[in-house]
């Protein structure tokens, strides 16, 4: 329980795995974000998990989010940076992509695990409405991060045909050819809270925002 909890008005809501206490009703997002003993930071975007298996939802700082008793919130890195032993994947991150109601595919290959997230939808603006995703996930996922991801087919921006930057070439995986993406969660990776389902809202986030597009 977090210190807001010492009022006896409110309700109880969870964010990134820990409980506090608000008043129910509407509040805006960037309020919510100083719920917790340490506020959420512009480094992070605020989630909303959904449930029944329906897309997470992303709360701005402007959304007004109605708080109910029980609602449950994540947090995910906002940070973009353009830039081995066998595994099978762990029941906890099959759970978490079942929540998002991911239709998924995971196989060992290379001395890691690959994730593909199947038909993804896409922002407006690229040639593709949706996309196929790899994930890499390294030996010791959760607790060592994640590094790039790959899409298929290859996206690119606008009538133009220009590949986002970062993404100029293309690498054989799984016995497919894959776009990639060079974007690195590093430092702003928290082992032991973030979980696949942060990785998969922090890519999300990459794709919202695809960093212009390569010379």
């Amino acid at each position: 329980m977090t210190t807001a909890e010492a009022t006896t008005e409110g309700v109880v809501i969870v964010i990134d795995e820990v409980q506090c206490r608000v008043a129910a009703g509407e509040i805006a997002g960037r309020d919510l974000r100083q719920a917790t003993d340490a506020p959420i930071g512009p480094d992070r975007d605020l989630w909303r998990e959904a449930p029944g298996g329906a897309p997470d939802e992303l709360v701005e700082d402007e959304e007004i989010v109605v708080i109910e008793e029980g609602v449950r919130f994540f947090t995910a890195a906002r940070h973009i940076t353009p830039g081995a032993a066998d595994m099978a994947l762990d029941p906890v991150s099959a759970e978490r992509l079942g929540h998002l109601g991911a239709d998924f595919e995971a196989e060992v290959g290379d001395g890691c695990t690959w994730v593909v997230l199947k038909e993804q939808r896409l922002p407006e603006g690229y040639n593709h409405e949706a996309a196929d995703v790899l994930i890499q996930l390294p030996d010791g996922f959760p607790d060592v991060a994640p590094d790039m991801f790959w899409t298929d087919p290859v996206l690119t921006l606008g009538g133009g045909g220009s590949r986002p930057a970062g993404t100029e070439h293309d690498e054989c995986h799984i016995e497919r050819v894959w776009q990639r993406w060079s974007r690195h969660i590093g430092g702003h990776w928290r082992p032991g809270i973030d979980t696949i389902r942060s990785y998969v809202a922090y890519i999300r986030r990459c794709l919202a925002e695809p960093v212009g597009a390569a010379a």
